[in-house]
């Protein structure tokens, strides 16, 4: 009867690679080795901007591909998630097809970081204030997931500030 009780108590304290915790156990070293190579993608794409005259809101999903390189830089492609309109800084209009390239760099190399516990992939803006900071969720050599969840601070041309706030998810196939 005391097994039959603890049984569930026992699955609910097992981990494994799909929990949110983070808490992959790899070196930096073991993550790249294990993300090297092309991976079929999927996820959501949601971005909320405090100013819409700057930048749309964005909110959708994808499929496509990311080559980690073994170089630390990657190949990013994938399918049209939304058109929006934007105003650049020096003030023009332009209308852009967001593909998930638009929140990972592939010119910049990308790193593995710790922060409170769990490892993230960082992707370069050449902005060492607006990173792009992925969670590491889960990880093995056949499957990964990654998500984004951080708001940074930005500013128009007329130094106006506003907040764009970013929740990405990356799921290998």
């Amino acid at each position: 009867m005391l097994v039959v009780l603890t049984l569930p108590l026992l699955a609910a304290c097992g981990g494994d690679d799909g929990d949110s915790s983070g808490s992959v156990n790899y070196t930096s070293d073991e993550i790249v080795e294990l993300l090297t190579g092309k991976w079929e993608v999927y996820g959501h794409v949601k971005m909320t901007s405090s100013n819409t005259d700057i930048i749309e809101n964005v909110d959708g999903d994808y499929t496509g591909t990311i080559e980690f390189l073994d170089t630390k830089k990657v190949k990013v492609n994938s399918s049209v998630i939304q058109e929006i309109k934007q105003t650049y800084p020096d003030g023009s209009k332009h209308t852009d097809k967001i593909t998930l390239r638009y929140f990972i760099s592939d010119y910049y190399k990308y790193s593995i970081i710790r922060k409170n516990g769990a490892a993230y992939i960082s992707f370069g803006t050449g902005d060492e204030n607006r990173p792009n900071h992925y969670k590491i969720v889960s990880l093995t050599k056949n499957s990964f997931k990654l998500i984004r969840d951080d708001t940074w601070q930005m500013g128009d041309n007329q130094k106006n500030p506003y907040t764009a706030h970013f929740e990405i998810t990356i799921i290998s196939q």
